[in-house]
């Protein structure tokens, strides 16, 4: 992508907090860190705490996660060492997943209760999942 909009571009990876944990097991993750800057998203049942220790990351202050968990704080930019950067949101709860999204599909079902109709228009078009 980088290539396709020029170093001009930042680009921006937003993710649930959920999926982002399971980046040490991605295919290159340490590129895909220093590639963009990671907006990591609150998700129903996961703490942000959990990111304490997690490989790929800088250590990170419990107080700061545990006030995001709290809903005492909403956002928390954390400087990447060699990338770019990464910023935690406490977002409201929202239970639908991309996991939901393509189970569904795969499946034939509607995704009316989980999306607006012209995101599942957009989604079923243009085959994201």
């Amino acid at each position: 992508l980088q290539e396709e909009y020029g170093a001009a571009t930042e680009l921006f990876f937003i993710i649930g907090l959920d999926a982002f944990l399971e980046l040490p097991s991605w295919r290159q993750a340490p590129d895909l860190l220093r590639s963009c800057h990671f907006v990591v998203v609150s998700r129903p049942g996961v703490e942000f705490l959990s990111l304490c220790h997690m490989p790929l990351l800088p250590a990170m202050e419990r107080a700061s996660l545990a006030a995001l968990d709290a809903r005492q704080q909403d956002r928390l930019d954390i400087p990447i060492p060699n990338g770019i950067g990464l910023t935690l949101l406490r977002l409201p709860p929202c239970d639908v997943s991309a996991s939901e999204i393509r189970r569904r599909l795969k499946n034939g079902l509607s995704l009316s209760d989980l999306l607006p109709a012209p995101v599942e228009s957009y989604i079923i078009r243009f085959g994201v999942y």
